[in-house]
Parts: C-alpha cells; structure tokens; sequence
C-alpha cells in the first residue's frame, strides 16, 4: 500500500529516525513517501540524510522528501504526525 506520511517537526533526529526505523520495519508500507517538514533547514538537511542511510541499511522501498513549508508537508497526505516542540524553538 503506498501512502504518503508527512511529519511535521522532523529535525528532531532521535523521534524521527524511531519513526523512520518503525516505517522500514512494516512490509505494507513499502513504497511509501515520506515527507518531512521543519522550520530548521540545517536539521531538516541532517535527518533526510539519517534517513536515507536508515533506508538503505534495512534495503526497505521508501522515498523521502523534504520541505520547510507546512502547506507542502500537508497536501496528499495520508498521515500526519506531528512532532513539533509546543511553543515552538527560538531560532
């Protein structure tokens, strides 16, 4: 089945790569895109990165995207998770 899971707050490397490593771990999300979405560029950067090795490692079929934009995490959805720090970061 092949949905499209955006996470809103994904600079947060630690939540993030669990997540990544759980949805490598289901066989009926192969195929699956992920996008995910954070306020912090150089984070974001850093976690699409992490993700793509976790990817690899597992040999699972899962794409990433990534965007700062809110409006972009959202459109076509599935799921949404949202991972984001309430109050938000002092950036």
């Amino acid at each position: 089945m092949r949905v499209k899971i955006g996470i809103i707050g994904a600079g947060s490397a630690v939540f993030s790569m669990r997540l990544v490593a759980d949805i490598c771990k289901t066989p009926e999300l192969s195929g699956s895109v992920i996008s995910l979405m954070d306020i912090d560029e150089e984070r974001l950067n850093a976690v699409h990165l992490l993700a793509d090795k976790i990817v690899g490692e597992f040999g699972s079929d899962i794409k990433f995207e990534k965007t700062t934009n809110l409006e972009e995490v959202i459109k076509d959805a599935d799921f949404i998770i949202n991972t984001a720090m309430v109050g938000g970061m002092n950036i």
